[in-house]
């Protein structure tokens, strides 16, 4: 019987041991790890997910801003431009290298590596296209255009590798939209959204990027 009764506990011992490694490190109260929330906060971004982006971002350069402009405080609603930023961001991928938590577990850094469309070369080909139409071009005709050029298996992608912040809000993890991000986001690095020579490349993430 005590045997037995040895073998129970020791069995219960191992079961409660492999439920605790099994439990995510540094997880927040929804669960989530920061390599959890760099890939939620990035999916909602390619996606074009207001809800899922307030969730996993925090939007530090609106925060700071004296008139709340940020990152992302121009969400379109307009079904059109919605869908032309997701053929923008199509193409968009995050690798995760690591990730460092600092002592007191409200902050982290990530080192990333994050693919994205080359933003000057696209506003080239845009105008390009547009050259031919001359005065003929709309709106619509516009919106058309820069999906054609998202789409365009040429296009050349650029990848950067940044490193990003993560800070504890409420108890849950999130993604900090500071200066840094925001260049990273739209131009694939320091640099490639904007340069001398097309000073105009640089389309905001979500002022509709119709140029």
């Amino acid at each position: 019987m005590i045997k037995r009764a040895t073998a129970v506990l020791m069995a219960c011992i191992i079961l409660l041991c492999a439920a605790a490694c099994g439990a995510k490190k540094n997880a927040d109260v929804n669960g989530n790890s920061p390599e959890d929330v760099i890939k939620l906060a990035f999916k909602a971004f390619k996606d074009v997910d207001k809800n899922g982006i307030e969730k996993y971002f925090f939007d530090q350069v609106g925060h700071d801003s004296e008139d709340g402009v940020g990152v992302f405080s121009e969400i379109p609603e307009d079904d059109a431009y919605i869908k032309l930023l997701r053929a923008q961001y199509s193409n968009n991928k995050v690798t995760i290298n690591s990730v460092s938590v600092a002592e007191d577990g409200k902050s982290a850094v990530a080192d990333i590596e994050f693919t994205t469309i080359n933003l000057n070369l696209a506003y080239q080909m845009y105008i390009n296209a547009a050259r031919l139409e001359a005065n003929r071009i709309t709106t619509k005709r516009s919106i058309e255009l820069w999906e054609s050029v998202f789409k365009d298996p040429e296009l050349p992608l650029v990848t950067s590798t940044e490193v990003i912040k993560l800070m504890i809000v409420n108890g849950a993890w999130k993604v900090v939209a500071d200066s840094e991000f925001e260049l990273l986001i739209v131009g694939g690095s320091k640099g490639i959204g904007r340069d001398e020579e097309s000073p105009e490349a640089t389309i905001d993430p979500f002022a509709g990027g119709n140029g």
